[in-house]
C-alpha cells in the first residue's frame, strides 16, 4: 500500500491540498487538490497489504491520482462526502471554499 499522501503523480500539473477521505489498506482515497491552479478532486485505489502494491492509478511505474475537475460527476463526489462521517472535517472546509 501507497499512503496517498506522498503522491504527487501528476506532478506538472497536481498539487495536493489535503485528503477528504482515505479508507486505508485496500480502500480507496479522495483528494482535495490543484490541478493547473484550479480546485480538483483527486481519486485512487491505495492497494493492499503487500507493501510492493502501488495501488491504481500508476503512472510510469509511480502512484498517480486519477483526477476530476470541473464536472458534475466533480459536483455528485463532493456532495456523497458530505454524507460520510468518516470524511476530514478540515480538509472539507477547505474544499467547501475551493470547490
Amino acid at each position: 500500500m501507497v499512503d496517498p499522501q506522498t503522491v504527487t503523480s501528476p506532478k506538472a500539473r497536481w498539487k495536493l491540498v489535503c485528503l477528504l477521505y482515505n479508507e486505508g489498506k485496500g480502500g480507496y482515497s479522495v483528494a482535495l487538490g490543484l490541478w493547473d491552479d484550479e480546485p480538483a478532486l483527486g481519486l485512487r485505489y491505495n492497494g493492499d497489504e503487500d507493501p510492493s502494491d502501488k495501488g491504481s492509478p500508476i503512472v510510469r511505474g509511480k502512484p498517480a491520482w486519477f483526477i476530476v475537475k470541473g464536472s458534475e460527476l466533480q459536483k455528485h463526489i463532493f456532495k456523497a462526502l458530505l454524507k460520510v462521517a468518516e470524511v476530514n472535517q478540515n480538509c472539507l472546509g477547505k474544499a467547501k471554499s475551493l470547490l
